[in-house]
């Protein structure tokens, strides 16, 4: 995705981090002046936010959902199949 959004990838990503407040907050954020939308604003991380960074999801519902190869990560129960040197996604059951 990076590849396709260049810069734009990660502020929509953060954006997306700062409105997903299922449990909580996991950023805060601050209008700044700046020339690209990468410099228009700085986030922080909660308190949850750093307990997030440092330990982990405790539950899928703990990220925002995303679009990866064709699943949506962080919504459904899915998982990474290795099978003789491929990977496929694929939905646990």
């Amino acid at each position: 995705l990076f590849s396709v959004y260049h810069e734009h990838f990660v502020g929509f990503r953060l954006h997306q981090w700062h409105e997903h407040t299922s449990r909580g907050p996991v950023l805060i954020s601050e209008p700044r002046e700046g020339a690209i939308s990468l410099t228009r604003i700085a986030y922080c991380l909660t308190d949850r936010g750093i307990k997030l960074l440092t330990e982990g999801l405790d539950s899928l519902v703990d990220a925002p959902a995303m679009d990866v190869g064709g699943v949506r990560a962080y919504a459904e129960p899915w998982v990474v199949e290795l099978n003789d040197g491929d990977w496929s996604i694929c939905e646990l059951r």
